[in-house]
């Protein structure tokens, strides 16, 4: 028994690959299919078993699934003793039942299965579970807000950073706001920018210098000048996203030295995150079967972009008025027709409606978010939420997401003090703590409010009003008072009556 347990404790010090067998469709009973959905957990910040157990849960990236945490999760789980887990994302990576990423099949791609997906993994760990944190930065932040609102009796709280939650198809400001924001952190940033428009002008230019532009970046001959600009500009909102911009800004002057530094990006991605140009080409992905794991990815990515998400990146002459090529709502429609025969893009409105666009109606919520980021148009509304969601702003030199994605050995001062503050807020949560310590007062939003006379962070300060201040303080003047002038009256009698003498002489 106790050899049993030793192999169990080291089992559970690692991170462990599972396997989920998940239902395909949530919403159909009778749906008998099913698929294996990837998803990891690390019990090394679980220091008593034996407690009732806590989680800390990552929520789904668009992508394969990565066997690391971020930092803030990590700090958390270790704060609260808690288990970590992380799951992929359904039709991403391993997480899928077909290589044929047809219309037909990615009908089951979207938020409310996926969010359904996380459902059944916590409730299958339901009976040890006592409460759970999920957390995400950008479009798994989105999952987490959606999950506590959706589905707040397996969700305690979350912490959605940097993450849109207004579905559109028009976010025509990004690549502006980009530069305007990475003015602080790249002096090089005209250039790039400069670069940009060059390489559009040569895209509307002559047949060599579209293939000058194509044997720089690695297009075959067939790909259409609107595609490649397309793949040239993500790439650079990939790097901005990743963090990875202020590496590479200030060495690029030209068209080359642009292509260097993404062959460079890519090449630093982790083995699970690495492409190839070509697979984030939609042209390269309008075959529905016979893709790579990668391109499978993107092609998800595409699907659901053109039927929830929308939040395309445009290039429009507005933006940049040398642009010769217009990424706009006609070039997206073109290619969500060409990879999967729509007539129309989604109906944002409707998903909107469902899931509270930029106004959720939700609690225990967390949103850091920086009024300068490219996508804050599409975030929460500051000053619109009730008292039981928090918004911290994130000042506008931090990169994106660097409070989840952060080393505190080199973060900022202000991304570690915010990290400290959002894990004590995430942890009382979590532990209840307000239950626990609020003695003179009663817990709302798990914040103790303190009865009348009470104040401090649980209520055990003493305070009185000014009118009990008054009453007091005049107490105190006039019992003293009273006390003295009875006093100075026994004295007096006693000198007016003189000492107690015996006059019988003896």
């Amino acid at each position: 028994m106790f050899l049993f347990l030793f192999f169990l404790q080291l089992i559970q010090s690692k991170i462990i690959r599972l396997a989920f067998e998940q239902t395909l469709d949530h919403f159909n009973y009778t749906s008998p299919i099913t698929f294996n959905q990837s998803y990891i957990i690390d019990y090394t910040y679980n220091k008593n078993p034996n407690e009732t157990k806590t989680y800390v849960v990552e929520m789904p990236e668009l992508w394969t699934l990565s066997e690391s945490f971020s930092k803030s999760a990590i700090r958390l789980a270790n704060l609260t003793n808690s288990i970590l887990i992380k799951i992929e994302h359904r039709f991403f990576g391993n997480s899928t039942n077909t290589t044929d990423y047809s219309t037909t099949n990615l009908k089951y791609l979207t938020i409310s299965q996926t969010l359904a997906d996380i459902t059944a993994i916590l409730n299958y760990y339901n009976s040890s579970i006592e409460k759970a944190i999920v957390m995400g930065s950008g479009y798994p932040g989105s999952l987490a807000s959606w999950m506590r609102m959706k589905y707040p009796q397996f969700v305690t709280g979350a912490w959605a950073s940097y993450s849109p939650l207004l579905s559109t198809e028009n976010n025509s400001e990004y690549f502006r706001k980009l530069f305007e924001k990475t003015n602080n952190i790249c002096t090089n940033n005209s250039k790039v920018e400069n670069v940009i428009q060059s390489i559009s002008e040569k895209l509307s230019g002559s047949e060599s210098e579209i293939n000058q532009i194509y044997e720089l970046f690695h297009f075959n001959e067939t790909t259409k000048p609107s595609k490649a600009l397309y793949v040239i500009t993500e790439i650079l909102s990939m790097m901005y996203s990743d963090n990875s911009y202020v590496k590479y800004c200030n060495s690029i002057n030209s068209i080359e030295d642009y292509a260097s530094a993404i062959q460079k990006y890519i090449q630093s991605l982790r083995d699970q995150r690495k492409f190839a140009i070509s697979d984030i080409n939609p042209q390269n992905l309008t075959n529905r079967v016979n893709l790579t794991v990668q391109q499978r990815n993107f092609r998800a990515i595409w699907y659901l972009k053109c039927t929830e998400l929308g939040q395309f990146h445009f290039h429009l002459n507005k933006s940049f008025p040398k642009l010769k090529l217009n990424l706009d709502k006609q070039f997206y429609l073109d290619t969500c027709k060409e990879l999967f025969k729509f007539r129309d893009l989604g109906d944002y409105e409707m998903i909107n409606t469902e899931f509270g666009d930029r106004s959720p109606k939700t609690s225990n919520v967390v949103y850091t978010v920086d009024e300068s980021d490219p996508d804050y148009s599409l975030m929460v509304v500051d000053g619109t939420v009730n008292d039981e969601i928090y918004i911290k702003k994130i000042m506008d030199s931090i990169s994106p997401s660097q409070d989840i994605y952060f080393n505190i050995k080199n973060g900022t001062t202000e991304i570690t003090e915010l990290n400290d503050d959002l894990n004590y807020l995430l942890k009382r949560w979590m532990k209840d703590e307000c239950l626990n310590t609020c003695v003179n007062g009663k817990c709302i939003a798990h914040f103790c409010i303190c009865n009348d006379g009470w104040c401090g962070e649980n209520c055990t300060d003493r305070y009185y009003s000014a009118k009990k201040f008054k009453a007091i303080a005049s107490f105190g003047t006039v019992v003293p008072t009273i006390v003295l002038l009875i006093a100075a009256c026994m004295a007096y009698v006693t000198i007016w009556r003189g000492p107690n003498v015996n006059y019988r002489g003896y």
